[in-house]
């Protein structure tokens, strides 16, 4: 039962591959498609950054307000002391 439908899927790609248009809009779709995925990989990534960004500005400014230093803070996070002046004035 199966063969008639594969037999027939490749007819139709076998028109396919022959049409030159057919072809030509087949891969455009697939270059949108592409780059559909890539940009939502993209935002992704991006928004992972921005996450783990605020989350250690959160920590940050719980050092500061339980009184730790910005030596140790700096030492902690890795931010520097500039970096770390900023979080707690903005806050």
């Amino acid at each position: 039962m199966a063969e008639p439908a594969i037999k027939q899927g490749m007819e139709e790609l076998e028109k396919i591959n022959n049409d030159s248009e057919t072809r030509r809009l087949y891969e455009m779709f697939e270059k949108v498609e592409r780059d559909y995925i890539s940009g939502i990989a993209g935002a992704r990534e991006e928004g992972i950054e921005i996450g783990a960004t605020k989350k250690q500005k959160e920590i940050v400014l719980n050092m500061l307000k339980s009184g730790l230093s910005t030596v140790l803070i700096q030492q902690v996070t890795g931010l520097s002391p500039k970096e770390i002046e900023q979080v707690g004035e903005n806050n």
